[in-house]
């Protein structure tokens, strides 16, 4: 169910209505009390592909995945995908509770450190995590693997995922913790559309490998402009 479809019955205006009203979030309320919030400019929106699931895989969702119903926000940090939903409303002000008002998902000053730092802090002031950064992980070899001892290489796989749905355009891996770098293939992901680019690219590469210690690290770009270090 598209959130859109069920706040709205005029699609042409969606954002206008809802800003008319003083809407400025989408709340998504669960059975368990708790509550987090989305702009209303990404719940409403056509591209922002928000929805209330009830089937994974073609059969309800199991409780244990937020059954029988979840709030799917892509590329929004894992919290704003409420499971259990029971109640989804227009608010002027984000969703009450830690979750959203709290420490959790804040973005905060990289500097504070330790819980000094945050003596006298008002969170509930601090900005609300939202989109994911840019993401990129092995998937093999898995950690504890042994490596040939007599291979001059190592074939890697991975997957990553851009922020704000931007395309995956460049993976790059190393073996030497960094200090020298390959260009891996992209493989499926590609065909994803502009600014929807919800799920994951998946790549694969074959990494020079010397004789000391091995480190294998990898980082990816996204269409935006955003990379990891």
């Amino acid at each position: 169910v598209v959130v859109a479809d069920l706040l709205f019955k005029d699609k042409s205006t969606l954002l206008t209505s809802a800003k008319a009203l003083g809407a400025k979030h989408v709340i998504f309320e669960a059975k368990d009390d708790m509550q987090a919030s989305v702009p209303i400019e990404k719940a409403l929106s056509e591209l922002g592909d928000c929805i209330l699931a009830y089937e994974m895989n073609g059969a309800p969702i199991p409780r244990d995945h937020g059954g029988p119903l979840r709030a799917i926000v892509p590329g929004y940090a894992g919290v704003r995908n409420v499971k259990w939903v029971q109640r989804v409303k227009l608010s002027s002000e984000e969703a009450e509770g830690a979750w959203q008002r709290g420490m959790n998902y804040k973005a905060m000053p990289s500097h504070w450190r330790t819980k000094q730092d945050l003596q006298g802090v008002d969170f509930a002031s601090l900005p609300s995590i939202h989109e994911l950064p840019v993401q990129c992980a092995f998937s093999s070899p898995a950690p504890g693997d042994s490596l040939p001892s007599d291979e001059d290489s190592v074939e890697v796989k991975g997957w990553a995922l851009g922020s704000a749905g931007r395309s995956i355009h460049r993976v790059e891996v190393s073996a030497d913790g960094g200090e020298t770098w390959v260009e891996a293939d992209l493989e499926e992901g590609l065909d994803q559309p502009y600014g929807r680019a919800w799920a994951w690219t998946t790549w694969s590469a074959e990494v020079p490998v010397g004789s000391g210690p091995v480190e294998l690290v990898a980082r990816a770009h996204d269409l935006g402009g955003g990379a990891m270090p």
